[in-house]
């Protein structure tokens, strides 16, 4: 099962980071248009949420954001932020036998 995928994100969108405003809230750009996406890894992440990362946010409506950050990387690979989704790629390797 080499190169096949846990899950999929089938509507997210991409734009890049601007700055991390605080513990929850990244500012980013799509489209050349301000806004702010949250973020549910508290941790500091000083090596990927760097200004002109790319973003893979989850449109939604959350409290204060129109996004949800889940990943950031560049070009076609990124890195998967989001604690949700995160426990779902283990629990799901798991199922499929891909973790001792």
């Amino acid at each position: 099962m080499a190169g096949s995928a846990l899950f999929t994100i089938p509507h997210f969108t991409s734009g890049t980071i601007e700055k991390r405003l605080n513990r929850f809230v990244v500012q980013i750009k799509i489209r050349s248009q301000k806004a702010f996406a949250h973020i549910n890894n508290t941790g500091r992440l000083l090596e990927i949420l760097r200004p002109g990362a790319r973003a893979f946010c989850i449109p939604g409506r959350w409290k204060r954001t129109r996004y949800r950050l889940f990943a950031v990387g560049p070009r076609n690979r990124a890195v998967l932020i989001d604690t949700r989704l995160q426990m779902s790629a283990f629990e799901q390797a798991l199922k499929l036998g891909l973790l001792p």
